[in-house]
C-alpha cells in the first residue's frame, strides 16, 4: 500500500488482537462484526446455521463500502470466505476488487473456483494456467512475487542446510503424521550432525512444549521463527526444502533450493507437480522420505539445482521490487 502513495483503509474483523496494533500504529481502521450484529428477516436453519455470521457478513461489507466509498478493494489470497463475500459486496455498490496471490495450496479447492474479483494477482503465468479451468469469468495479472524475489543462481552455492517448514492444526494433517515429522527432524539432525536443521515453525502454529521435547536439543537445530528470520534468509541457508504442502516448496524453487514433498494429504499429486519437472521430489511417508533425502544428498540435489533456471520464470514472473510496482500500478489504475 505504500508503493501506492494511498492513504489505505484496513477493513480487518473485530476480534483479532492485532488490530489493535494497526491502531496504535496510526493505521485508519474499519472493524466489521464477526457475530452475528443483524437481525435475520427469518430464522437460519438446517447446515447453513454452521456459516451464520458469514451469511449476514455480506450486509455488513456493504454497509461499509456505501459509508467509506473506497476507490478499489483490495484482498489478500482470495481464498477466504470474507474475500468472496467482500468482493461480491464491492461489485454490488460498484467498487473494483483486486485479489493478491499470498501462497499456494496443495489442491484447488473451492476458496480458489469461480472467483470474480475484477483481477487477480498471480506470481507467474503457472498459477494462472491451473486456475483459469476453474475460474472461467476470472481475469489474471502476472505481476510477480512481492514475498520471493527469484535468483539466477543461488546466493550462496555452499550452502547445505535442510530446511523443514512445520505444519499442523489442519484437516489435511492427522496426528500420527505431525508427530512422524517431529520424528523427521530428530532423524535429520542425528544423521547429519554436520550440516544445519532449520526448524521453521508456522506462524499459525506455534511449537509447545511436548513437541520441542519430541525434536530434541541437537546442536545442529536452528529453530527460525517468522519473526526472527526472513523467509529468504532461511532458503538461502538451505539447499533442501521438506513440507508436507507449503508455500514454501515452491518459493524454495525462486532461492535455487530443492523441495521434497511429503504428500500425506491423500490428494494423489502435489499440484503443481513438480517432480514432474524434475526439481523436486514426492514421497507418500516418512520412510520414503528418508530413502529420498538420501539420495539427494549423495548427488541428486546438484542435478535437480541445474534444471531449476529452466522453470523459474513460470513461477516467478519478476524481481520482488518489480513485482510491487507491478500490484500498486494495478491498484491505482483499478480506482
Amino acid at each position: 500500500m505504500q508503493r501506492t502513495g494511498s492513504d489505505p483503509i484496513w477493513l480487518v474483523p473485530d476480534n483479532q488482537p492485532w488490530v489493535d496494533d494497526l491502531v496504535a500504529q496510526g493505521s485508519r481502521v474499519e472493524r466489521f462484526p464477526t457475530g452475528p450484529g443483524v437481525e435475520a428477516q427469518s430464522p437460519i436453519i438446517g447446515p447453513l446455521a454452521n456459516w451464520d455470521a458469514s451469511l449476514r457478513r455480506y450486509d455488513h461489507f456493504v454497509e461499509a463500502l456505501r459509508e467509506l466509498s473506497p476507490a478499489t478493494v483490495v484482498v489478500a489470497e482470495g481464498n477466504n470466505p470474507d474475500d468472496e463475500i467482500l468482493a461480491r459486496a464491492a461489485q454490488s455498490v460498484g467498487v473494483p476488487s483486486i485479489g493478491i496471490q499470498q501462497g499456494w495450496s496443495p489442491v484447488i479447492h473451492n476458496g480458489f473456483r469461480r472467483m470474480q474479483f475484477d483481477m487477480f494477482c498471480v506470481w507467474g503465468e503457472e498459477f494462472a494456467r491451473m486456475l483459469r479451468p476453474l475460474n472461467r469469468r476470472q481475469p489474471f495479472a502476472v505481476t510477480g512475487s512481492h514475498m520471493i524475489a527469484p535468483l539466477e543462481r543461488k546466493t550462496d552455492p555452499t550452502a547445505r542446510g535442510i530446511s523443514i517448514f512445520l505444519q499442523k492444526d489442519s484437516l489435511l494433517i492427522t496426528k500420527s503424521a505431525w508427530i512422524g515429522m517431529l520424528d523427521f527432524v530428530r532423524w535429520c539432525a542425528a544423521t547429519w550432525p554436520d550440516r544445519e536443521i532449520l526448524v521453521r515453525e508456522h506462524p499459525a502454529g506455534p511449537l509447545n512444549a511436548e513437541e520441542l521435547a519430541a525434536i530434541g536439543s541437537f546442536e545442529n537445530i536452528v529453530f527460525c521463527p517468522a519473526r526472527d528470520m526472513p523467509l529468504q534468509e532461511v532458503l538461502d541457508r538451505s539447499e533442501l526444502a521438506v513440507a508436507f504442502f507449503s508455500t514454501t516448496l515452491i518459493e524454495a524453487l525462486g532461492r535455487h533450493v530443492v523441495p521434497l514433498i511429503v504428500n500425506i494429504t491423500g490428494a494423489p499429486r502435489y499440484s503443481p507437480d513438480l517432480e514432474a519437472m524434475g526439481v523436486a521430489v514426492e514421497v507418500h511417508d516418512f520412510d520414503q522420505a528418508k530413502v529420498a533425502v538420501k539420495n539427494l544428498l549423495d548427488g541428486d540435489i546438484s542435478r535437480m539445482q541445474h534444471r531449476i533456471p529452466a522453470i523459474i520464470n513460470r513461477f516467478f514472473a519478476a524481481k520482488r521490487d518489480a513485482a510491487l510496482d507491478n500490484i500498486a500500478r494495478l491498484i491505482k489504475k483499478s480506482g
